[in-house]
This record gives C-alpha cells, structure tokens and sequence, in this order.
C-alpha cells in the first residue's frame, strides 16, 4: 500500500503578495504619524523661539519706560526734535522714545524701518547716543510691524506709552510645516516718575 499523501511546505504567492502588502501598508501609517509628529513639534519650537524673544523685549521696553528717571519725548522722524507731551484722547503714533535711565544714561528706542534697499521694520535700543542696537535676536527673528503710541487726555495728566510690535521667525526653509506665523506682542505704560 502507497499513500500519496501530499503535504505543503510553504506559502502560496498570493498569501506572499498579501502579507507584504499589509507590511507596507502599517509601515506606511506609522511612517505617516510620526512625520506628522515631528512637523508639529517643529513648529510649536519656532512659535516658542518667537515668543521668548518677543516676551524679553517687551518685558525690558515696559520695565525702561515704566521706571524711568525722566521722559524726554517722542518723535516721528530722525531729524525732528523730541515732544514732550503728546496731548491728544486718541493715540498718537511716534517712531522714537527717548527716557533718562537712573543711571543717567540716555536711553532711546527706534522704531522707525531702516534706509533703503531693506523692507523690514527693526526695533533698536541706543544709549547715550551710540551706536543702536537690535533688541532682538536678529539671526532667529524678524520684525513685520512696530509702533510706539502715545495718549495724554490733557497736559496735567500723565502719558500713556503703547508699544506694539509683531515678529516672525526666520531661517527656516519655506515648507508650510516649518513656517510660523506673525506674533503680535503689544503693551501700554504709565511713566511712574513724569514730571510735568
């Protein structure tokens, strides 16, 4: 008696092809998630590099002007002279505050967009009429949009400073998952120590 028994030894090229095709397919899922994972924490990082320096700056503009020694005024262009009081119910706008620190030093902030061929806006700090510097991290961010405002109801009263300002983060490349959108930051300041 013979027994033609036979037994299989393997996979059939249908049962191959389907488990390579659900391979791929987890593969590719899983593939996709944690790309999307690391777009998302890319961007959450430059948003937050925008704000740290953002927040700094607004914080130590606040901090001069609130508690500044004396306030020396506002202007608009470079070669104007400085006004002390910006009388008016509805804000005024101004490129320029100049305030004494209380170390005597003179401290000014420009707002004004530098001379042609550049397009961007800068925010500098000088002291003592030296050279200005940026108060921002000028390698990570960028400037969109800055104004100083000033409100006084009526001589008598004291002024109110607003600054306002929008930054963006630069040097990153121009995927949409990299990029960051303009991060408005704004602030009014009453001068403590105003003397009329």
């Amino acid at each position: 008696m013979k027994r033609n028994i036979r037994h299989n030894k393997g996979f059939t090229l249908i049962e191959l092809l389907i488990s390579i095709f659900i391979i791929i397919t987890v593969g590719s899922i899983v593939a996709s998630v944690i790309a999307s994972t690391l777009r998302v924490s890319n961007k959450t990082d430059n948003i937050e590099n925008v704000r740290r320096n953002g927040d700094y700056a607004l914080s130590q503009m606040a901090k001069n002007i609130e508690y500044t020694k004396s306030f020396e005024g506002l202007k608009n262009n470079e070669s104007d002279p400085y006004d002390m009081s910006c009388v008016s119910a509805i804000p005024t706008t101004y490129k320029y505050i100049k305030i004494t620190t209380w170390d005597d030093s003179l401290l000014e902030y420009n707002c004004a967009s530098p001379s042609p061929p550049a397009t961007t806006a800068e925010f500098t700090i000088a002291r003592n009429g030296g050279t200005a510097n940026s108060i921002f991290d000028i390698n990570s961010v960028k400037i969109t949009n800055c104004v100083i405002t000033c409100t006084q109801v009526s001589i008598a009263d004291v002024p109110i400073i607003g600054i306002s300002f929008a930054l963006q983060q630069i040097g990153v490349n121009s995927l949409a998952e990299n990029s960051s959108p303009d991060v408005t930051f704004e602030t009014s300041v009453i001068i403590r120590n105003y003397t009329k």
